[in-house]
């Protein structure tokens, strides 16, 4: 009978983790994971997306001052104004009314565009609206 005691009470003695409860903990976190990742990318995304409309809203601001001091805009280019703009934006681009276009990176997800009006009456007169409306 003391044997077997002991035998009992040495097994109860050990510790560690079981080969079942790692495989547990495992799947819990991969769970977690499958969770986490899609919220990530749309995480990183929209914040490719808010730092290139920043880009262009820096660059609109500029248009904008240098068209009331100077009255043209002619020259001015996103290379000159705000470098490094590419490291976030695909395109930010103005044409001759001051209207710039822009485009953040693709980082997986739908990347978002949009243009930004520094002068209506320009953008107006070359985007007339559709008759009818």
């Amino acid at each position: 009978m003391k044997k077997l005691y002991r035998k009992i009470r040495l097994n109860k003695a050990q510790s560690g983790f079981t080969f079942f409860e790692l495989l547990i903990v495992m799947a819990i976190f991969v769970i977690f994971s499958a969770i986490a990742m899609p919220m990530y990318k749309n995480y990183a995304q929209k914040t490719t997306d808010r730092a290139c409309l920043s880009q262009a809203e820096s660059l609109a601001n500029v248009i904008i001052y240098e068209s009331a001091v100077s009255n043209e805009i002619t020259g001015l280019s996103p290379d000159n104004i705000i470098p490094g703009w590419d490291e976030v934006c695909n395109t930010l681009a103005i044409d001759n009314n001051g209207t710039i276009n822009w485009m953040a990176r693709n980082s997986g997800g739908t990347a978002r565009n949009g243009i930004i009006v520094t002068n209506p009456d320009a953008f107006i007169a070359a985007n007339p609206p559709a008759s009818g409306q």
